[in-house]
């Protein structure tokens, strides 16, 4: 696995599970293999491994680079949560 992103920068990635998007995983979980994989930092900043439920006032403190999902409902509707729309990654 490369040490880094093409260009030296490895963007912060959210990955945001769940109907709301409110769900994400810890550093170090299985869940969050992917973001490594990608050559990302998980932008989640939780004292523990696992899945966590965070609020989108904790994802805009994490300031992500990139909100990934896998969630086909989220991702239809996040443009249209205005939660979300203070997070700079998130599509408006």
């Amino acid at each position: 696995m490369p040490d880094q992103a093409p260009g030296g920068s490895r963007p912060r990635i959210c990955l945001a599970r769940g109907s709301e998007g409110l769900e994400s995983p810890a550093h170090g979980s299985i869940n969050a293999e992917i973001i490594e994989r990608m050559v990302g930092i998980n932008a989640v900043s939780a004292g523990t491994r696992g899945l966590v439920t965070v609020s989108p006032e904790q994802i805009q403190t994490w300031v992500p680079d990139i909100i990934l999902t896998v969630d086909r409902d989220f991702a239809a509707a996040v443009g249209e949560m205005p939660e979300w729309h203070r997070i700079p990654a998130s599509p408006q």
